[in-house]
């Protein structure tokens, strides 16, 4: 059934669990997977973070699966919106059949105030959508 697995990973605990369910999903279907992983900076050692970043997480993946890394860059002036619009292009691009993205569970003003890449990327992806939760967190907003 998905045959292209893309997941947009982030070093933190929701980056985290989408990676583990991607892959879990990636090996049960035999796919391919791809990683991504967005900067929002053109400054060259920003973008080579990003890039190792990406091959320690292919590198601990192992050799089980076909997996290709994409470092994307957004354009900081359109915010989180700009995030969503290049892992939307992305995933059209590769040709993605499921496209994993964590969620840090916000609620209320922090969510109205800072916004969420997947509620951006919703409307703006052909592929199916696979939201992943970083678990339960008490916000203070």
């Amino acid at each position: 059934m998905y045959t292209r697995v893309m997941v947009a990973y982030v070093n933190n605990q929701a980056g985290q669990n989408a990676l583990q369910e991607a892959v879990r999903i990636a090996r049960l279907h035999h796919s391919a997977l791809c990683l991504v992983h967005v900067t929002s900076s053109l400054d060259e050692n920003k973008q080579e973070e990003g890039l190792r970043l990406l091959e320690n997480v292919k590198t601990s993946i192992g050799n089980t699966l076909s997996v290709e890394t994409q470092l994307l860059t957004a354009d900081p002036v359109y915010g989180l919106s700009g995030v969503a619009d290049v892992i939307a292009q992305a995933s059209h691009d590769w040709k993605a059949t499921l496209l994993v993205l964590g969620t840090n569970n916000r609620r209320g003003l922090k969510l109205f105030v800072v916004g969420s890449v997947a509620e951006n990327i919703i409307s703006k992806v052909e592929a199916s959508l696979l939201l992943v939760s970083s678990g339960f967190q008490v916000s203070v907003l």
